[in-house]
């Protein structure tokens, strides 16, 4: 458990690629370590015929490769990167982030009274004093059943684009979409974006092999 490393950790250079508030929220949270933003600029525009966990995998690993380029032509230092991405699911159909206020809205009433899923891919990449390079990945999935949303409840919600925009599904279990939400099964912070649990198993290993003496 990363608890373990809190030395190793008061010294390292720590990058979570992401500019989601709910991921910096969980990481503050836990207060374990120090950690600088740099969100990767890669265009999430892969295949949707793809498997869910398939596309939340390869567009993980784009986020991955974009911003480990970025850092190499930059000379930008860092031990450890954290990366995340995070889609929802509902009868086999990706469903990302919302474009527009009409967009969120459709994703709302397509998950009203329904059970849909979350899928988060984690990767964290870490690198030593020889600049070798060793990453991990894995993936959560959570069932979210969502009780029955009026339509004016939907609008209303829309109407205030800081409750969708940004989110994967339109919505923030941590905020104010919470009560849309009937039960789930599985990790909470999941759904908010970043599985802590998959984080702390990823994490510790990749400690293990920067912590390595030949």
């Amino acid at each position: 458990m990363l608890l373990i490393y809190k030395e190793f950790l008061k010294n390292a250079k720590i990058i979570l690629g992401s500019q989601s508030k709910g991921r910096q929220g969980l990481l503050k949270m836990i207060d374990l370590f120090k950690f600088e933003v740099f969100p990767s600029t890669f265009e999430e525009n892969l295949d949707k015929q793809l498997d869910p966990t398939t596309y939340v995998q390869k567009t993980c690993e784009g986020k991955v490769i974009n911003l480990l380029e970025t850092f190499k032509q930059n000379n930008q230092e860092w031990d450890i990167c954290i990366f995340a991405d995070t889609v929802c699911e509902i009868n086999g159909k990706i469903i990302e982030k919302p474009n527009d206020k009409e967009e969120a809205s459709n994703f709302l009433k397509l998950f009203s009274n329904s059970l849909h899923l979350v899928h988060t891919c984690v990767y964290v990449v870490g690198k030593n004093e020889k600049n070798e390079i060793f990453q991990l990945n894995g993936i959560e999935t959570t069932e979210v059943h969502f009780q029955y949303l009026p339509e004016k409840s939907i609008q209303t919600y829309v109407d205030d684009e800081s409750n969708w925009k940004g989110r994967a599904g339109g919505y923030a279990i941590q905020a104010l979409g919470n009560m849309f939400i009937k039960k789930i099964n599985g990790d909470y912070s999941n759904v908010i974006g970043l599985p802590l649990p998959i984080l702390d198993k990823l994490m510790s290993q990749v400690i293990e092999f920067l912590m390595k003496k030949d």
